[in-house]
């Protein structure tokens, strides 16, 4: 009787020591969470970035032509995700998109601008703009 009785003394701090390790990872796993964009602000950026990459890949011969281009990009990204197109400004000259949304439901806003920085300015490529044939859906390609 003795012998079982020094056994569960132990089983307390073990079973703590167990589960110190986990409480870390959760501690760790909800505070890299709260510090990562919210879902708003990724939108957006993914939004200014297709938008500046049909900017600067259009063929178009006008510029209302190419910043329709960027501006139907952008708005295929967003798609019928929870977000409320307030802008969409494609500068052509610049080689920019900025895109501000809006959360209904929580009023949020996110705005992003995307600049496109083409290869032959020397700059370093993680320097440059992060334009790929990635940053969004094959739809938007013209």
């Amino acid at each position: 009787m003795a012998r079982i009785k020094s056994d569960v003394r132990r089983v307390g701090p073990l079973l703590a020591l167990l589960a110190l390790p986990l409480a870390a990872v959760t501690i760790y796993g909800g505070t890299t969470r709260a510090n990562g964009d919210p879902p708003l602000q990724q939108i957006a950026d993914e939004a200014a970035i297709a938008g500046v990459h049909a900017l600067a890949s259009s063929d178009h011969q006008t510029a209302a032509g190419r910043a329709a281009a960027s501006s139907v990009a952008a708005r295929r990204v967003i798609g019928d995700r929870p977000a409320k197109i307030l802008a969409v400004t494609p500068a052509d000259e610049e080689l920019k998109v900025s895109i501000d949304l809006l959360d209904p439901a929580t009023n949020a806003q996110a705005t992003a601008t995307a600049r496109y920085v083409p290869p032959s300015t020397g700059l370093a490529p993680q320097k440059a703009a992060a334009v790929s044939n990635h940053a969004s859906p094959p739809a938007h390609r013209f």
